[in-house]
């Protein structure tokens, strides 16, 4: 136990340094071996201040982020998204479905795809910036993988609520956020319209 908290603690002391210094390069011996040693000892309250570390530090990193985001993968693994969606401050998850934001496209479809009917529901109705940012994932990104499990990701969303339906899913708070709400199914229209005024760029080929 020593040796974790020995290791947390140079782990967290390297990621201030980097958050001071973006150029910092990552010191990757210490996250394999941060991965394997200690991250199944971590408490929930150290787990939640680590991950939140972690994700403050994201938007200034210079360099490849993929150390950190597998090390983030590992530290969530276990944690139910009921608990990822407590976290204070809360976890940008909007900000990792942005279409500039690929290499955290993956680890954050894999947080929500976590969800149960309660965390579905949770998503649907106090954040609707989720459903818009997946649904134009979904359609603009050019990374097929990413394009698969976003759409399968949305399937999955409406298939828990549904699940607790009355009415086979058409009054369940996931079915209205993407059915009812003009600014997540607008998406569909805008960025498929072959007159499209949209940022996104798609060719003739991929909007038909």
């Amino acid at each position: 136990m020593a040796e974790s908290q020995e290791l947390l603690q140079r782990l967290r002391a390297h990621l201030q340094q980097v958050r001071d210094d973006p150029l910092t390069p990552f010191d990757q011996k210490l996250f394999d071996t941060a991965s394997y040693i200690f991250l199944p000892e971590l408490g929930p309250e150290q787990t939640e201040s680590f991950v939140l570390q972690i994700y403050q530090l994201l938007p200034t990193l210079q360099q490849d982020p993929e150390p950190v985001t597998r090390l983030l993968a590992k530290l969530l693994e276990p944690v139910s998204l009921g608990t990822i969606l407590s976290f204070e401050p809360q976890v940008d998850l909007v900000a990792g479905l942005d279409l500039a934001a690929k290499p955290y496209h993956l680890l954050t479809l894999s947080i929500l795809a976590k969800a149960d009917a309660a965390s579905a529901q949770n998503l649907a109705t106090s954040q609707p910036e989720i459903f818009i940012s997946l649904v134009r994932l979904w359609l603009a990104t050019e990374d097929e993988g990413a394009a698969d499990k976003a759409g399968s990701l949305l399937l999955h969303l409406l298939e828990v609520d549904k699940d607790e339906s009355e009415m086979g899913g058409w009054d369940g708070s996931v079915w209205k956020r993407v059915f009812r709400d003009k600014d997540v199914y607008g998406q569909i229209y805008s960025i498929c319209s072959l007159n499209s005024q949209e940022p996104v760029s798609l060719s003739k080929q991929r909007k038909t």
